[in-house]
């Protein structure tokens, strides 16, 4: 299930940048985003299966690319409450131990809060406007259409793991690449049509 290019089709570049998986299956798919001279093709490729996506790179109109680390509010409201717990027991029992422990998980929480973080991806390539989506990605979950509407089931999600390597690439360089194939295919190389070497004994015959 290998990429099959067609004549003259080169590849420019490839971003791997998120792995993903499903909480019922072991099966781990890597997500690339590949730009030829012809093609900018979206897939997914696990072991066994592969799915695909591509426009072709002349359709590439509107880029919008986002990375982002997402901090997990919890670890802070935690921290707050371990304190505000250690000085209230410590209050009440006239022992600052208490303040101490209470202070110390807090300071963990917050270094926690702090570092324990997920990168976040997102990109869309429109068309001829801004509204036609013609390839689009996001680590984000998908909201609920009404309140109270149950979503997917836990086990159906699909989780991300972003390569924040790649996706910074992707973030950086995606436009660039992709106008840069669109101005080479809109202004291809002249083709030089080299003359035939005259040799020295044919020259010599000329000259006489």
């Amino acid at each position: 299930m290998h990429l099959k290019l067609s004549e003259n089709e080169v590849v420019i570049k490839i971003f791997d940048y998120a792995k993903s998986g499903r909480q019922d299956s072991s099966v781990i798919s890597q997500n690339s985003l590949v730009v030829t001279n012809k093609r900018i093709i979206q897939q997914a490729k696990s072991r066994n299966a592969v799915i695909r996506k591509e426009i072709p790179v002349q359709d590439a109109k509107y880029i919008n690319t986002q990375f982002f680390k997402k901090h997990n509010p919890v670890y802070n409201v935690l921290a707050v409450l371990a304190i505000v717990a250690g000085v209230a027991c410590a209050m009440a029992l006239k022992d600052w131990t208490f303040a101490a422990i209470g202070a110390g998980v807090g300071v963990l929480l917050f270094v926690a809060y702090a570092f324990l973080t997920k990168n976040m991806l997102a990109f869309s390539i429109g068309g001829d406007n801004r509204l036609t989506q013609l390839m689009t990605f996001t680590t984000q979950k998908p909201k609920k259409e009404k309140p109270g509407k149950k979503t997917a089931d836990k086990e159906n999600y699909v989780f991300f793991r972003v390569n924040k390597k790649q996706a910074i690439q992707l973030v950086d360089e995606l436009g660039s690449v992709i106008l840069d194939v669109r101005e080479a295919f809109a202004n291809p190389a002249p083709v030089v049509v080299e003359e035939p070497e005259v040799e020295a004994e044919e020259e010599a015959e000329i000259t006489e």
